[in-house]
């Protein structure tokens, strides 16, 4: 049980991380006005997670780095002894076009 409980703790990370780099992606961009971070994010971990409970996306934004975090519920096998949320943080710079001249 601890190998699928393992397993599952691993899948949901990953979900957490796919969320967070497709959040920064769009957080990065400033083409994509309407499409906010978080609701990208969200709906990411929402259609991956297997089993995932509500996912809880964090998004900072200095000017320079745009930084997402995107925690996911680990769904418990083992009953009541494990309780725990796979989150995942991703950090990328902001893209700012400039004109030659």
């Amino acid at each position: 049980m601890l190998v699928v409980q393992a397993a599952s703790f691993w899948f949901d990370r990953q979900v957490a991380l796919g969320a967070a780099r497709e959040g920064a992606a769009v957080a990065a961009d400033t083409q994509f006005p309407g499409r906010t971070p978080e609701r990208v994010a969200h709906a990411f971990a929402a259609r991956n997670g297997l089993l995932a409970g509500n996912p809880v996306v964090s998004v900072t934004d200095d000017g320079t780095f745009v930084t997402v975090t995107v925690g996911v519920p680990v769904n418990s096998v083992l009953g009541s002894m494990f309780h725990g949320t796979a989150s995942a943080t991703v950090t990328v710079p902001v893209e700012r076009f400039v004109g030659a001249g």
